[in-house]
Parts: C-alpha cells; structure tokens; sequence
C-alpha cells in the first residue's frame, strides 16, 4: 500500500493546489525528501489541468522532464499520464505523481 511506504502520506504538510480544472482536487504530500502531487478528477469527462499558483511542488513537477507515477486508478492503468506534454488524468480517477 502506498500510504505505508512512504512517509509523506502519513506523517506530512498538505497544501491544495490551484489548477484550470474546476473538478479536479490537487494537492501535495511532503516529509523530508518525499513530495508528491495527488490529483482526483471527480468528472466524467477527462481533464488536462494547468496550475495557477507558484508552489514549490507544482515547480518542481512542471519542470521535470520524467516524472514518476507512483499510483493510478481508472480506466486504464497502462494508459500514458501525458498526453503532448501536457497532465492527462481520466474521468473518477486519482493520480499519485513523485515530485
């Protein structure tokens, strides 16, 4: 289980994140080294967000060139979670991504 290996989901600062998506929840997870984005499209429609704010999480993210998704449900579990570049999430789905 996720929330058991890394400490950033049970011992951790959270701070929501502003993005384009009015049904999509974003958020981080730091301890220490470990910070991830989590985002939760509650939509039935796919989502492609952008962030508005200048968190230090969501700096980190964009300017990544790989970064590591650690958790996905929806649809289809082997379906990219970029579509050109850009955050592609699924209708009801939650991503986990490694900062």
């Amino acid at each position: 289980m996720v929330s058991e290996r890394h400490a950033a989901f049970w011992n951790s600062e959270l701070a929501f994140i502003r993005n384009t998506e009015p049904k999509v929840i974003a958020y981080s997870r730091r301890s220490g080294n470990e910070e991830y984005l989590i985002l939760v499209n509650l939509s039935d429609q796919a989502a492609t967000p952008q962030f508005t704010n200048g968190d230090m999480a969501v700096a980190a993210f964009s300017s990544r060139t790989t970064k590591e998704v650690i958790y996905r449900t929806g649809a289809d579990n082997d379906a990219p979670a970029y579509l050109h570049g850009r955050l592609f999430i699924h209708p009801y789905e939650t991503l986990i991504v490694k900062v």
